[in-house]
C-alpha cells in the first residue's frame, strides 16, 4: 500500500472515529484534524490576518506521511533559514508513542516508518482536560496503527 492509500485509509478512519472533529485530508499526503478552534488572540493586535488556536476543549492535530525524497528536498528548503537538520529516526514501537500526557498539551514527532518513508506529526490540545487529551489521543492512536504498524 502507498503512502499515498495509507493517508487515504486513516482520512476515511478519522472521519468516523474523530466524528465531532472537522478532518480534512490535504494535498501532498497531509491530513489535519480539529475541533474547537478559536481565534488566537495574541495575534488580533497588529496582525494582518486572523490565526486560529484550539479553544480550552479543542485541539489540532496535523499529520504528514511523505517519501524520504520529498522530505529530504523539504528539509533542505527550509535548512537555509534554520539550519542543518537530522535523519530522522526510525520509529521503534517497543519504546514509541504518538501520545500526550497531563504534562505536556503539545508534541511533535517526525520518524521514519519501516517502509522508509518520513512521518510527521504534530498535536496541540487546548486544555490538559482528560477528554481532550483522550479525544487528542484517540487521533494520535490511529496514525499510529494506520501509519506506523
Amino acid at each position: 500500500m502507498t503512502a499515498t492509500q495509507r493517508m487515504e485509509l486513516l482520512h476515511e478512519r478519522l472521519r468516523t472515529t474523530a466524528a465531532d472533529a472537522d478532518v480534512r485530508l490535504l494535498a501532498e499526503g497531509q491530513i489535519v484534524v480539529s475541533r474547537n478552534l478559536i481565534r488566537n488572540p495574541d495575534f488580533e493586535q497588529g496582525g494582518k490576518s486572523a490565526t486560529y488556536v484550539p479553544g480550552p476543549d479543542g485541539y489540532e492535530v496535523y499529520i504528514a506521511c511523505r517519501p524520504a525524497e520529498t522530505h529530504a528536498r523539504q528539509a533542505a528548503q527550509s535548512q537555509l533559514m534554520t539550519g542543518p537538520s537530522h535523519e530522522p529516526p526510525a520509529w521503534d514501537s517497543r519504546t514509541m508513542r504518538l501520545r500526550l500526557d497531563q504534562t505536556a498539551t503539545s508534541g511533535r514527532w517526525v520518524v521514519r516508518d519501516a517502509r522508509g518513508e518520513v512521518v510527521t506529526v504534530s498535536a496541540a490540545a487546548g486544555s490538559a482536560a482528560a477528554a481532550v487529551l483522550d479525544d487528542v489521543n484517540a487521533v494520535l492512536s490511529d496514525a499510529e496503527a494506520v501509519l506506523l504498524t
